[in-house]
């Protein structure tokens, strides 16, 4: 099993935005402030849309008290959390994204965010809402099943959360049962 967790430092280090977000205006270790506006912008979307879906097709109302974002990176979530939140968490595997994390969330004035590694997760208290995109398609299955174990094991009991996968390939019958669950299931989506 390969481990990219030093490949993902190198991106933190070198090219943190794009790392996040893989288009070229975000190359670099630094963001002129209109391209970092819309990056930060992005989050903020990409927010509202997730949690529109989940009060409109599994909880209507839902409010997050507590959040966590897995694989945080420099805070483009984190930022639109911590205004939702009373208590938000970002994880990270690199300690150069939770430095710039920890930097915009300053900036913004955000005091109520707790940034960790993975290896911490399982000492989180239940949280109301888990989110991760983007991330879990870098991770060998055969490491990230138990990190979507623990991330289970951290949702409170009437807690949402919003994890994007991947799924390769055309499938068999097992591959044509799982989506049209995923079609049928409000739960499940």
């Amino acid at each position: 099993m390969v481990n990219t967790d030093r490949a993902w430092e190198t991106v933190a280090q070198t090219d943190p935005y794009w790392g996040v977000l893989t288009s070229d205006e975000f190359l670099g270790a630094g963001l002129d402030a209109s391209t970092e506006a819309k990056f930060f912008g992005s989050g903020q979307v990409h927010i509202d849309e997730m949690l529109d879906v989940l009060r409109s097709q599994v909880r209507p109302g839902f409010a997050p008290a507590s959040s966590l974002d897995y694989g945080c990176g420099v805070g483009r979530l984190l930022l639109p959390l911590s205004a939702l939140s009373e208590r938000v968490v970002g994880v990270d595997i690199s300690d150069s994204m939770l430095a710039r994390a920890r930097q915009h969330l300053a900036a913004a004035g955000r005091t109520n965010a707790e940034l960790i590694h993975p290896d911490q997760l399982s000492s989180v208290l239940p949280v109301d809402f888990i989110h991760s995109t983007i991330v879990l398609q870098h991770i060998n299955p055969k490491r990230g099943l138990p990190i979507v174990e623990q991330l289970v094991d951290v949702l409170a009991p009437d807690g949402c959360g919003a994890l994007q996968f991947h799924l390769q390939g055309a499938g068999g019958t097992a591959m044509r049962l799982v989506r049209g669950a995923l079609e049928r299931s409000q739960t499940l989506n």
